[in-house]
């Protein structure tokens, strides 16, 4: 079974984890042909992506396991479950490490500062710490309020723990547990998701869908992200990425969360209509679901672009048919030099970024995808004196030489399709 991605050219096939049970989690792990998924019964599954079967199923716990966080070097996991067990694993072999039983929930579990040992977070609002194969756990700190976690991450210093509750965001020094910088909710909603998007700069999910961007220590996001559907347990870790789909005016788009434009407006003419996980090499992708029911599937065909890409329609359509898995471009202004700036994106790659055009011939080496068409996009920085940017391309394979002259401008992209002879009938 198969369909497409809001018309986006992305074929998606029925996946064979997911929507089985209830309180499914899905998580990509650090080896890339491996998934993990964690079900209702309290059962650990993994899978082997390329051949869809289920590799072991490991029978964790006795209820339903609500969380999944692996260590930074990914060589352990840690999961959580309604029995009040806590267990952390080894990756490679399957097998405990440590184990712990609490008179309360454990909602949250990650891996200490040095990663001998993990932080918990119970559902009455206390942080403890346990050491791997020590008897004592130890206080930590108690939230205020005796809040209720929904997430928690390391600073990626790992000198604060950031947590999410159902009053705020809150960063904590990691030894004093000093507030050093706090953000509450707006008004009828609840932020569920911390992550990492770069040393000063946080994302959190909401509730109701919306998607923030936050600079450490200042309380007014960069960027808002409105999303109609619930994302926020997903189960994010650094072994995937993070897609969204949706509309720009009436076309559909696609782009990774690691290459959000802070520049954009992402309130004004765009509608974000799904989020999904990733894996790195953009083969498989996880769908949000309610409750954790989230269904995993496999991409068949897909280009991920820049949404500086995608909000520009295509106007100068040009083609170049090729045996050779090698071609050579050479880019140059062959008319007025007045100015012109152009970016050129390769199969959804900048190979070329605010390159000012000159009389003189800028050679760069492509290299084509086997199985699809390859795009080379050229994306106007400017006009120049004299509109609209024209671009001069000589595209060089072991046989032949073609030139092309391409136009584009603030709102139109230029584009050569290139393919190779084998790969299609022309």
């Amino acid at each position: 079974m198969s369909y497409n991605v809001f018309s986006q050219n992305i074929e998606l096939i029925e996946s064979f984890i997911g929507y089985q049970e209830d309180s499914e989690i899905i998580s990509f792990t650090p080896n890339n042909r491996i998934i993990l998924s964690g079900d209702y019964n309290g059962n650990i599954n993994l899978w082997d992506l390329k051949f869809q079967t289920l590799i072991k199923t490991i029978e964790a716990h006795k209820k339903p396991i609500n969380n999944i966080k692996f260590s930074e070097n990914g060589k352990k996991f840690a999961t959580c479950s309604l029995d009040s067990c806590v267990k952390i694993w080894d990756f490679n072999s399957g097998k405990i490490i440590d184990s712990v039983k609490l008179k309360t929930i454990p909602k949250i579990a990650i891996f200490n500062k040095k990663e001998n040992g993990y932080l918990i977070f119970t559902n009455d609002g206390k942080i403890l710490e346990k050491r791997f194969r020590s008897r004592t756990i130890t206080k930590k700190f108690n939230a205020e309020n005796n809040s209720n976690f929904l997430d928690a991450i390391l600073s990626q210093n790992k000198e604060s723990i950031i947590t999410c509750d159902k009053q705020s965001i809150k960063m904590k020094n990691y030894k004093s547990g000093k507030t050093q910088w706090e953000v509450f909710h707006p008004e009828k909603n609840i932020f569920n998701k911390v992550q990492i998007h770069s040393k000063d700069t946080l994302i959190s999910w909401s509730k109701n869908g919306d998607i923030n961007f936050w600079k450490l220590k200042k309380d007014n996001p960069l960027i808002e992200i409105n999303a109609t559907n619930l994302h926020n347990n997903l189960s994010i870790n650094k072994h995937c990425d993070i897609i969204i789909s949706g509309y720009y005016k009436d076309r559909p788009f696609l782009i990774n969360l690691k290459e959000i434009d802070f520049s954009e407006d992402y309130k004004t003419d765009f509608i974000i209509a799904n989020t999904f996980l990733s894996s790195l090499n953009k083969k498989y992708l996880v769908s949000s679901g309610v409750e954790r029911r989230h269904r995993l599937m496999e991409i068949k065909k897909h280009k991920f672009f820049p949404i500086s890409v995608q909000k520009r329609k295509v106007a100068d359509k040009k083609e170049f048919s090729t045996n050779s898995r090698y071609v050579i471009l050479e880019i140059w202004d062959n008319a007025q030099v007045d100015g012109d700036t152009i970016s050129l994106n390769f199969n959804g790659k900048w190979v070329l970024e605010n390159y000012g055009l000159v009389r003189g011939k800028k050679q760069i080496f492509l290299k084509l995808e086997e199985d699809q068409p390859n795009e080379l996009i050229f994306y106007a920085k400017n006009l120049g004196r004299i509109s609209p940017n024209t671009t001069a391309i000589t595209l060089i394979d072991k046989k032949e030489k073609k030139e092309f002259e391409i136009n584009s401008n603030l709102d139109e992209n230029g584009k050569i399709t290139l393919f190779k002879n084998n790969n299609k009938g022309y």
